[in-house]
């Protein structure tokens, strides 16, 4: 069985000039833990050193000016607004901050290196390609995310309404 990741997300908005979320995020893995990593002194055996934890957590933090003239997406939902995050891929502040979570606990490079806005082929990319390619590394490592929560604290617009919908083309994580 797969250890899990466990995240812990929190997203703050600041009244319509920036978007801010906070993600913290566990990771477990599914081989059993092994003390060999661990040096033990040299007065004790391998046996009495301490194992190995079988999670990691993963802190991911996105950041982005509200602007007129982009669309505002949430976790791959488009909510309708007057202004949207303005970023050189569409902007998905959620879905960022799990990137960056997963590729924390991973001691992976930020969303940033993985995907630079430097690089054309990634201008108007939707978000759920760097999810996937997240979520690709951690399974190939071995791990599984345990738990991921997420807060949005927003003045504007209400997403009450938009809670239940679900993403169109969000990968399993």
């Amino acid at each position: 069985m797969a250890t899990p990741l466990i995240i812990s997300t929190s997203w703050l908005w600041a009244p319509a000039t920036s978007m801010r979320l906070t993600l913290l995020c566990s990771l477990h893995h599914s081989a059993p833990a092994v003390s060999s990593a661990v040096e033990a002194p040299s007065s004790t055996s391998a046996q009495d050193a301490p194992p190995v934890l079988p999670y990691r957590v993963g802190h991911g933090f996105d950041l982005h000016r509200l602007a007129e003239g982009y669309p505002l997406i949430i976790g791959g939902i488009t909510i309708p607004h007057t202004k949207g995050c303005e970023a050189h891929s569409d902007g998905d502040v959620l879905l960022h901050c799990i990137v960056d979570a997963i590729n924390g606990a991973l001691s992976l490079p930020d969303i940033g290196q993985m995907f630079p806005d430097n690089d054309p082929k990634w201008k108007g990319a939707a978000s759920h390609i760097f999810i996937a390619e997240s979520v690709r590394l951690m399974r190939e490592r071995g791990y599984v995310i345990g738990n991921l929560d997420a807060t949005l604290i927003a003045q504007k617009p209400k997403l009450s309404p938009h809670k239940a919908r679900e993403a169109p083309s969000s990968p399993s994580i």
